[in-house]
This record gives C-alpha cells, sequence and structure tokens, in this order.
C-alpha cells in the first residue's frame, strides 16, 4: 500500500497537517491507543482485560488475512513516520481495514474489544512509541473527545496504553467517568472493561457497576469484578434487589450475582454515602430503562 492509498478524504488534514489542539480545530473523529507489536489487533486479550492477544488478525468477508495485516501494517508505519496524521486515519480504521466482532465473539463490543478496536489500538499504539508522553496523552484525550462514539469506545478498550499513575490515572478517571455519565451499554461496558477503571475511586467504581445493572450490561464485562467488589457494594446491590422485587419486578441474575460476590452482604439496602436509603442510581444523562 502506498501513501497516496491512505490519503484521507477529502475536507480533512493532509498528511503534513499537524494535529490541531480542540481548541484550534473543528470537532473530528477521535482516536485511540494501540500496542507497539500490531500482528495481531487485540492488545489486551479476547476482553481487553490484559494479556496476550488471542488470536491473529482474523479474515475479513472472509478472505485471507494477509491482506488486513497489510492494510494495518501500513496505517501503523504512516503514523509512526507522521504522528500528526493520527487524527484522521484513527476514524478511517474501519474502512481500511475492516470491521467485526474480535475474539469475544460480540460485534457490539459490550463483551469485549471489536476488530476494529484492536486495529485502532494498534494505530496509537504507534503513537506511543513515537511521541512524548505528555503529547500521547493530549493526544489520547482529542480522540476521545472529539471521537464518535464507536471510536471513544476504542479508546477507553485502550486506556492502559496510558500506563499508571499520576497524570495518566486522572485522565484515565476523567474519560471512564465521561462514558459513565451516559447511557450507550458499549461506552460502559468498555469503561468498566479495561484495566485502567483501576484509576476509579471505589466510590465512583461501584456506582459504574451499579449503572451496568441499570443499563443492562453484563457484569462479565466488568474487568476484575471479584477481586474488587466489596460489602458496600453488596449492600447497594441488595438495595436495588428490594427497590425491584418491592415493585413486583424481576431481579437480575447479575444482582444476585453481585450480592453473592460480596465479602459480607448486607442483610438490609444502603448507600455509600451512609445514608441507609437504599442505592442512588448512578449519574446518567437520560432516562434509565
Amino acid at each position: 500500500m502506498t501513501d497516496h492509498d491512505i490519503l484521507p478524504p477529502a475536507g480533512r488534514p493532509g498528511p503534513n497537517v499537524p494535529l490541531a489542539r480542540p481548541a484550534d480545530r473543528a470537532p473530528e473523529r477521535g482516536h485511540q491507543p494501540a500496542r507497539a507489536g500490531y500482528g495481531s489487533p487485540f492488545p489486551h486479550g479476547g476482553n481487553g482485560s490484559g494479556g496476550a492477544a488471542e488470536r491473529s488478525v482474523p479474515s475479513m468477508n472472509g478472505t485471507d488475512g494477509t491482506g488486513v495485516t497489510d492494510r494495518l501494517t501500513a496505517l501503523v508505519e504512516r503514523v509512526r513516520r507522521d504522528p500528526g496524521a493520527v487524527g484522521w486515519l484513527f476514524p478511517a480504521v474501519s474502512r481500511r481495514v475492516g470491521r467485526g466482532p474480535g475474539p469475544s465473539g460480540d460485534p457490539e463490543g459490550v463483551l469485549g474489544p471489536t476488530f476494529q478496536d484492536g486495529a485502532r489500538a494498534a494505530v496509537v499504539a504507534a503513537l506511543r512509541d513515537t511521541v512524548g508522553p505528555e503529547r500521547f496523552a493530549e493526544e489520547v484525550e482529542a480522540l476521545y473527545r472529539f471521537g464518535d462514539a464507536e471510536e471513544k469506545r476504542a479508546v477507553l478498550r485502550s486506556l492502559p496504553l496510558l500506563g499508571r499513575g499520576g497524570d495518566a490515572d486522572r485522565l484515565a478517571a476523567g474519560l471512564i467517568a465521561d462514558a459513565l455519565r451516559g447511557n450507550d451499554p458499549r461506552l460502559i461496558a468498555a469503561a468498566l472493561g479495561t484495566p485502567a477503571a483501576a484509576a476509579l475511586d471505589d466510590h465512583a467504581w461501584r456506582h459504574g457497576v451499579l449503572k451496568c445493572l441499570f443499563s443492562d450490561v453484563p457484569l462479565a464485562a466488568v474487568h476484575g469484578l471479584a477481586e474488587r467488589a466489596d460489602a458496600e457494594l453488596g449492600r447497594m446491590a441488595a438495595g436495588y434487589a428490594a427497590e425491584r422485587e418491592a415493585a413486583g419486578r424481576e431481579v437480575p441474575a447479575d444482582a444476585r450475582r453481585l450480592i453473592a460476590l460480596s465479602p459480607h452482604p448486607a442483610d438490609s439496602p444502603g448507600t455509600d454515602d451512609g445514608t441507609g436509603a437504599g442505592p442512588s442510581a448512578p449519574p446518567t444523562t437520560g432516562q434509565e430503562a
């Protein structure tokens, strides 16, 4: 593939135009972190939870995966040569490389990264390896802020590439919190389905898990749930279950699972702010189902 094959579409910055900061440019698609090794587009395994990639680049549309690998390699090398191009290359990934379910088999990306999530991760990993940490963090935030829902999901899945501690944790926590304020199950699942969710404090993380119950996001999508679930989360889940029972509504199996995961489930509902008034609905921008 030549540079001509991956030139930006009309209206997007050319290959030598630096990526402007958010205040300087019109909103454009988001981008996302990726890994340095791009033989497989899945940087963290099938559910985005860490570890080696589970398989090589999958075949798209029944064709040999070699062409997919070549196209992804061309995009990655382009970012290495010209980091400023990531702003228009990132949105083009699914068009250039393909789209479909990842190792989880979920085409919506709730249970794990999609094919295009992993491919976008490879592109941003190249960015990470090319620019300094401060520039990388700025670009990751811009890719999320200016991305559509699919691109935001890819950024969330790739947040572990920021590393841990200090500014990296603050940025990861901020982007995850933003995703949890909305009602898109794909973004809620991606926000809590990454090891980067460790950057959330306990209060925010508990409410994020409860948001999964309100949003019908399977708890199987939450990274490290069994390890982090505590008595307070159990009390919140018990309160949620009690409210549904009082209203004559079915209690989801995941709510009962959450209560069982608690080290010392409470016999009565409570909140993590000590009011004892039952579980607070997590922050939202719209009506819960």
